[in-house]
C-alpha cells in the first residue's frame, strides 16, 4: 500500500514526471507496487526506467502518475501515438540533456572541466588529486542513480533528471573522484530519519571503481 511521502518521506520527487509534490500528492510505493511500475514500463518501452526501478525497494511518484503510468488503456493509447513516457517528462528531460555536455563537465556535480585541469592536478600531492574518470560501465549509471534516489536531496534530484535517459558510456562522460566519494556520503539526516545504508551492489561498484583507479592510476586524467 502508497504510503503518503508527508509520513515517512523518501523525496518529494516524483519518480514519474521529475517534478516536486507541489504538482500534487507524492506517495512512497513500495515492493509490491514497484514491481509493477517495472511492468508498465516494460510494456512502454522504458528501458531506463525499468532497469532503474529494478534497484529500488522504495520510491516516490505522485498518486495520479503512478495511475496514468500503470493503466493499460493509457500505455496502449500511448504506444500507438508515439509516446511511450508521460509528456512532460519527455520533454523536460530531452531539454535537459540538450543543454549539458557531458564531455567537458563532471557528470556529478555540472562542473566544467577544462583543458587544463588534468595538468593542474599533476602539480598537487597525489593524495589530493582530484583524479577525472571516464564513465567505463553501465553499472556505474545504475549505482549514481540508485544513491542519487537514496539520498533524496536537491543534488540527487538533478543527477537523476540529467543521467536517468542516457547512456554515459557512449557519450564519454567523465566525473570528478571527489565529486564520486561525496555522492556516497549521504546526508546524515538520511542514514539517520529514514534508516537507509548502501545497497551492497552500490557497495560492490564502488570497491570496483576504486580498485580501477588504483590499478590504473597512471592512464587517470589527474
Amino acid at each position: 500500500m502508497s504510503t503518503p511521502a508527508s509520513t515517512t518521506s523518501v523525496t518529494n520527487y516524483c519518480f514519474i514526471r521529475h517534478s516536486s509534490s507541489s504538482e500534487g500528492e507524492v506517495v512512497i510505493v513500495k515492493e509490491r507496487e514497484i514491481k509493477i511500475l517495472i511492468k508498465s514500463s516494460t510494456n512502454r518501452k522504458l528501458q531506463a526506467n525499468e532497469r532503474l526501478l529494478k534497484t529500488l525497494t522504495v520510491v516516490s511518484v505522485h498518486n495520479a502518475c503512478q495511475k496514468k503510468y500503470n493503466n493499460p488503456k493509457v500505455i496502449t493509447a500511448a504506444i500507438r501515438h508515439g509516446d511511450t513516457g508521460l509528456q512532460k517528462q519527455t520533454v523536460q528531460l530531452r531539454s535537459t540533456s540538450e543543454k549539458f555536455d557531458f564531455k567537458t563537465h563532471c557528470v556529478l556535480r555540472a562542473e566544467e572541466i577544462t583543458n587544463s585541469y588534468p595538468e593542474a592536478q599533476t602539480k598537487k600531492e597525489i593524495r589530493l588529486r582530484n583524479i577525472v574518470q571516464n564513465v567505463e560501465m553501465d553499472s556505474e549509471r545504475d549505482s549514481f542513480l540508485k544513491a542519487a534516489e537514496i539520498r533524496g536531496d536537491d543534488w540527487g534530484e538533478k543527477i537523476i533528471t540529467r543521467i536517468k535517459d542516457q547512456d554515459l558510456t557512449t557519450t564519454d562522460a567523465r566525473y570528478h573522484l571527489f565529486c564520486l566519494r561525496k555522492l556516497y556520503r549521504f546526508p546524515p539526516e538520511t542514514r539517520a530519519k529514514r534508516g537507509y545504508r548502501p545497497a551492497r551492489n552500490v557497495d560492490e561498484a564502488m570497491e570496483y571503481i576504486y580498485s580501477y583507479l588504483e590499478e590504473n592510476s597512471e592512464e587517470c586524467q589527474f
